[in-house]
């Protein structure tokens, strides 16, 4: 008589995947395609003529009187400026010069607003080639420009740059970056009101 004999082998559980629940988008979509826009209200601004042609990106703010303000640099180093022209009554303003500042300039960030509605800019120029480099800044009262101050100037500051802001005191500041090795240095200075148009 012959003995069979089954040794038994422990077989490990294999941890079956877990069931994901499906998910009904369909519930989703009259939201997702229904627009509410009760709160919001279409403008149509007709396009400023740019004359003379910029070469950077133009920068555009709404003043606080509702007033659409445009500013733009130009190609070349013949007449260089930065110019502003703003929306009013239905037509844009001839455009001006922020300033017929020597040299080169060039807007790479956009003007800041202080809480009286003046507007304040700050721009990079580059006096002659190959030196010095500076950061100007001038400002808006709604009627007119106030003549121009440096900020910051170097002999060797090809990329420096610079931002405006306005804090909780209305207190105009300028951020600047200037490369002055490996790491460039980070610093600021602060509009006095006692000194119109400078800092």
């Amino acid at each position: 008589l012959a003995i069979i004999m089954m040794s038994c082998v422990s077989i490990p559980e294999i941890a079956l995947p877990t069931v994901v629940p499906t998910f009904d988008s369909s519930s989703l979509k009259p939201q997702i395609t229904t627009q509410d826009s009760s709160n919001w209200t279409w403008n149509e601004v007709p396009a400023p003529i740019l004359d003379p042609r910029p070469q950077n990106n133009p920068q555009l703010i709404i003043g606080l009187d509702g007033k659409l303000h445009l500013f733009w640099d130009t190609l070349g180093s013949d007449k260089a400026f930065i110019y502003h022209t703003y929306f009013q009554d239905g037509f844009w303003s001839e455009p001006v010069p922020v300033s017929l500042t020597l040299g080169k300039s060039k807007l790479y960030k956009s003007p800041v607003i202080g809480s009286d509605g003046t507007i304040h800019l700050l721009w990079y120029n580059e006096l002659k080639l190959g030196g010095p480099y500076r950061l100007i800044y001038a400002q808006f009262d709604g009627t007119s420009w106030s003549s121009e101050s440096e900020v910051y100037i170097s002999e060797k500051g090809l990329n420096i740059q610079g931002e405006l802001f306005v804090d909780s005191q209305s207190l105009i500041h300028a951020i600047v970056k200037a490369p002055t090795g490996i790491n460039p240095d980070f610093f600021y200075l602060t509009k006095k009101h006692s000194q119109l148009g400078s800092f």
